[in-house]
């Protein structure tokens, strides 16, 4: 992975599957439209649903007029609570009739005016009556899925070559509904079941590529096989995954070079996301160590599917390879403040403060099959005396994450200091959720007031965080070098401040995106052909100098297709009509193909200048439009296999050359 940030890139951790024992490491890992969220010119309302929020969405893109009015304050059923980015300040919310509102389950408060400071918070906290009174219900299931993992950022230097054991150790229970979206076992022949994944052959979502066994003892079966790629001529090689349209998606590469080529090092490579350069693949020196090395992001579906591609660089110096891939949907609440449309997140960190470290928490304890890395720090740990509702918040954590969570030795009066993550940050935004229970059973007194501040500057003040748990976070806080945490308890609290668990993820401008009516016609063209070029899969012209063999495409602001050229390519099957969908084209040379039917109806490429299509086997007429077209000046057919006379339209037509 590529040391420094650059804003098209996806910065990811590599996660390492080790064989058993926990490892402290660095655990590093959207927009929402349900009825419980508050729209955008609600922006810095609080609504109640599952779970009371303060939301205060991005003030940097999205301000507007209504965002700089005074916050109002919206609820459903329970009073609102009001939130701030202020530590000095009184906690205040200004509404029409009142001023100030407080509630027994938490308190939050806003800053003056609607203009918020630094990146945006949100206090989430499921209902609670005043003093705690409601009874929590204790919720019984399987055992959680439990992965053996160690995380890292950055990847470490390369070591010398070292082949150890890759174990992945999951539960024996599963959850009911199971783990949906697609789980791809890369270069398998059938599936493989891995405690309560079933992980499928990857031959219905990749057309080209090689595939590879490996017979390393002690392997994990989904990673005894792999697909690479030799081809040195195509651009890059995708896979393309059915999705459902303008839907997030957590996608997750996995790589495990295992000398499937005879060599002594992975190579290194470019992996491609929706059109955006995610991140560069360099795994070597997890290799060296026996480790596994795997990315995520969390991004949008554009359209009804997902590509996920490699591609060769200036590094790479053997073929790229891939051993698995999940797209996992994901409901519309998670990551909810983040605008997919333009942005994506790529997981930084993602931990359970005090885990026993065995083993991560994911599927089931995670329906997402998210990985949340146990981080102790040396710390005192306690033990949580109630159950939280995983529904009660918008992003989803497991119930397991709020079994434990660390606090102060000292208790009352004493400030919670977290180096987290471990390792220092790239200048970025960052996605920041922090998790939140009192570990104490549901009483008069089991509250806990504290500050959270990051990097010296308040992150919110005077959190009430209860036996229902309490979830804050930002959505595009600036980060650099080393971070830490503060927790600083208010004055006579009655215990510490305590943490259950974190996540961090940078928020990634997407590289752009290819117009759908150009996107729709190259696909038609794609499944018209019969062997197109290797690398006509995902997006046809992006990321830049990645687009599909022989299309050439503008890049701004939406990609267009303005020339295709393959030419003597030996691309058979027929041209499909919808071809008429790239309607910014000026050139288009099929010459010296196999190409059999008839020349479709063109009328609509209204830029088009040259049509060479000699050489090939087109049956029928010529269609009497290609006449009327107004900047059409060379039209080419000879060599094929065409009928009937020459359109009239051509005569008249001047500076037009006909072959």
């Amino acid at each position: 992975m590529a040391a420094a940030a650059a804003a098209s890139l996806f910065l990811l951790s590599a996660v390492n599957f080790v064989d058993g024992g926990g490892n402290d490491g660095l655990s590093l890992p959207p927009f929402c439209s349900n009825s419980n969220w508050v729209p955008p010119s609600k922006a810095g309302s609080m609504h109640d649903g599952s779970g009371t929020a303060a939301s205060m969405r991005d003030g940097i893109s999205r301000l507007d007029a209504r965002r700089r009015q005074q916050p109002r304050c919206v609820t459903a059923a329970w009073r609102p609570r009001c939130a701030t980015v202020a530590a000095a300040r009184r906690p205040r919310c200004t509404t029409a009739a009142t001023t100030s509102m407080r509630d027994g389950g938490a308190m939050a408060s806003m800053g003056d005016g609607g203009r918020w400071k630094r990146g945006d918070l949100i206090f989430v906290s499921p209902i609670i009556p005043l003093l705690n009174q409601r009874s929590l219900n204790s919720q019984a299931g399987n055992e959680p899925t439990t992965i053996s993992l160690r995380l890292h950022l950055p990847p470490p230097p390369m070591i010398p070559l070292s082949l150890l054991a890759v174990v992945l150790v999951f539960g024996i229970a599963g959850a009911a509904d199971g783990l949906s979206g697609y789980q791809i076992s890369c270069g398998a022949t059938s599936e493989k079941v891995v405690g309560d994944v079933t992980w499928v052959p990857d031959g219905r979502f990749v057309s080209v590529g090689n595939v590879s066994d490996m017979r390393s003892p002690g392997v994990l079966p989904v990673l005894s096989s792999l697909r690479y790629f030799p081809d040195t001529s195509a651009r890059k090689y995708c896979y393309v995954v059915p999705a459902e349209r303008k839907r997030k998606y957590l996608v997750r590469t996995t790589y495990f070079y295992g000398g499937f080529d005879g060599g002594s090092a992975p190579p290194v490579f470019d992996q491609i996301i929706e059109g955006t350069r995610w991140s560069e693949v360099d795994t070597a020196g997890d290799y060296a160590r026996g480790l596994a090395t795997y990315y995520e992001a969390v991004v949008l579906a554009t359209e009804k599917e997902v590509s996920v591609c490699l591609a060769r660089n200036a590094a790479t110096k053997s073929s790229p390879f891939i051993s698995a891939l999940e797209v996992s949907p994901l409901e519309d609440s998670v990551y909810n403040s983040t605008d997919f449309e333009s942005y994506a997140l790529s997981t930084i960190a993602r931990h359970s403060f005090g885990h026993d470290g065995s083993a991560a928490v994911s599927y089931p304890g995670d329906r997402f099959n998210r990985f949340w890395e146990a981080h102790s720090d040396g710390m005192p740990v306690v033990e949580s005396q109630a159950s939280v509702s995983q529904a009660a918040f918008w992003n989803k954590p497991p119930e397991d994450v709020f079994r434990r969570g660390v606090t102060t030795a000292g208790g009352r009066g004493e400030s919670l200091e977290l180096q987290w993550p471990p390792a220092p940050l790239p200048a970025a935004s960052y996605y920041l959720a922090l998790y939140f229970q009192d570990n104490r059973a549901p009483g008069p007194l089991s509250w806990r007031v504290f500050d959270v501040a990051v990097n010296g500057e308040t992150f919110f003040a005077g959190l009430n965080v209860s036996t229902a748990g309490s979830m804050l976070y930002g959505d595009k806080w600036p980060l650099s070098g080393r971070t830490k945490i503060t927790l600083t308890p208010a004055p006579g609290s009655p215990v510490g401040p305590v943490i259950n668990a974190a996540e961090l993820m940078m928020v990634v401008p997407l590289g752009g995106r290819t117009h759908p009516r150009d996107v729709i016609g190259m696909q038609a063209l794609a499944r018209g052909f019969d062997n197109p070029p290797a690398d006509w899969a995902g997006d046809p012209c992006l990321p830049q100098g990645n687009s599909w063999t022989g299309v050439t495409c503008t890049q701004e602001p939406l990609a267009r297709v303005v020339s295709l050229n393959l030419t003597n390519f030996k691309v058979g099957g027929s041209i499909s009509d919808g071809i008429a969908n790239l309607t910014a084209i000026s050139s288009i040379w099929l010459v010296g193909n196999n190409l059999t039917g008839p020349i479709p109806d063109m009328s609509l490429l209204h830029h088009l200048v040259s049509l060479h299509l000699e050489n090939n086997r087109l049956t029928g007429q010529i269609p009497p439009s290609l006449g009327s077209m107004p900047r059409l000046r060379e039209l080419f057919v000879q060599n094929n296999a065409l009928q009937g006379a020459i359109p009239i339209s051509f005569k008249n037509k001047t500076g037009f050359m006909f072959q």
